[in-house]
């Protein structure tokens, strides 16, 4: 979806690769990941969560929509993929800092 923030736009094209470098650009060295009730902290942690998920049960996402709110930019999308009751619509919320994602909740 055009207008998303670099990063996160970013963070969305690199779904499906396996290139750990293009993914963790996306991410503030320190940043953190909330997802399926576990939290992933610091780039190494983030981009060893985000192959195995994809390599475990991958998924696609659509973005439906985004907007700024309180200081997140609030992304509604739609996830499909090989898993129970997909697709699921999911609320992403990222924090920016300094123009890289430095959290980001899924829900």
């Amino acid at each position: 979806m055009t207008g998303l923030p670099p990063a996160i736009a970013a963070f969305f094209a690199t779904e499906a690769s396996t290139e750990a470098a293009a993914l963790g650009a996306c991410f503030a060295a320190d940043a953190e990941v909330h997802d399926a009730a576990q939290d992933h902290r610091g780039r190494a942690a983030i981009i060893a969560w985000r192959l195995a998920t994809q390599a475990a049960t991958p998924f696609a996402t659509r973005v439906l929509d985004w907007h700024e709110e309180a200081g997140r930019i609030l992304v509604a999308a739609e996830v499909a993929g090989r898993f129970p009751n997909s697709p699921v619509r999911l609320r992403q919320a990222f924090t920016l800092d300094r123009g890289l994602i430095a959290a980001l909740d899924i829900r």
